[in-house]
């Protein structure tokens, strides 16, 4: 763990791009999430789901009674950890979402600013201009929405590396209590090239009702639905 700014963040983090974002703190997050709140019509309480180092997270807080932050990488939640300590409206949980209780293996560490976790044993993936390969693999624990039993979410923000369509599938009940605008990194691309067939997280949302009322840039849409 190494300091950057005001934000700690992995030792191995040397990506140019993410080190200057780090240091002026322009996150790439803040203005789907600053859409996302036009429609979000009571601010009690907000997941965020792929915390990384914690910067959609404290946005999240300044407007919400309670934040509830999932982060499945080790490295990663340990400097989210310390970049939000003094929130006493956050928790946060070093668990990946899916769609059971059953802790899977995974391939982690595409690349530092990639906080969450994926399925994939080789990754060789050219984004801005970097190759990224798999680090290590291990098992990591794993719940489903529905086992936290949570009510009265607001906001429920999804960037999970492909493991969104997991997530939706083990909140049946989580959607049967909340109605949560939704913020979703959505990258179709990414799906297809996973070593499994992965759940579309679109195509999750649609069948419960969900529809996409604004995309912000070139992977966040904004989702709502009407009950």
């Amino acid at each position: 763990m190494k300091k950057i700014g005001k934000w700690f963040v992995p030792d191995e983090e040397n990506f140019s791009e993410t080190i200057s974002a780090v240091k002026s703190e322009n996150w790439s997050c803040k203005r789907p999430l600053e859409i996302s709140f036009k429609y979000v019509k009571r601010f009690h309480k907000a997941i965020d789901v792929g915390t990384w180092i914690g910067d959609s997270t404290k946005i999240i807080q300044q407007r919400f009674y309670k934040t509830i932050g999932f982060e499945a990488n080790n490295e990663v939640f340990n400097c989210c950890k310390r970049n939000l300590i003094n929130f006493k409206n956050i928790t946060l949980n070093e668990i990946a979402l899916s769609n059971n209780n059953k802790d899977k293996i995974f391939f982690n560490g595409v690349s530092t600013f990639s906080g969450w976790v994926n399925t994939l044993s080789e990754e060789k993936v050219n984004e801005w201009g970097l190759y990224h390969v798999v680090k290590n693999k291990g098992k990591v624990k794993c719940r489903s929405l529905d086992s936290f039993n949570f009510r009265g979410v607001d906001l429920l923000k999804l960037d999970a590396d492909s493991h969104e369509g997991y997530i939706i599938q083990g909140g049946r009940k989580f959607f049967q209590r909340n109605n949560p605008v939704i913020l979703l990194e959505y990258k179709p691309k990414v799906l297809r090239r996973q070593n499994e067939i992965m759940p579309d997280p679109m195509e999750q949302l649609e069948k419960i009702g969900y529809t996409i009322i604004e995309k912000v840039g070139s992977i966040d849409y904004i989702l709502t639905r009407n009950l």
